[in-house]
């Protein structure tokens, strides 16, 4: 649901609000990909962030060393 409603204010050009759900999308379940994977294309598509988005790509990066798109999106950092 978290995730969704990001990808609502995502679309709807809430973009810091959309961070910070698919941050909190994130903590309910980290081993699951697609918040982070959200993350990091928002990350590629906007200057501005919040903070909780470089906590969250470096856990994503932590657990998948060798996924090359954790790597990727935490690199942009």
């Amino acid at each position: 649901m978290l995730a969704g409603l990001g990808a609502a204010n995502y679309a709807d050009g809430q973009f810091a609000e959309a961070a910070e759900r698919m941050c909190e999308a994130s903590d309910l379940n980290p081993q699951e990909t697609a918040p982070y994977l959200f993350l990091g294309k928002m990350e590629k598509a906007t200057a501005e962030l919040p903070v909780c988005s470089a906590a969250r790509l470096k856990r994503f990066v932590t657990e998948q060393p060798q996924s090359a798109v954790a790597n990727e999106y935490f690199g942009l950092l």
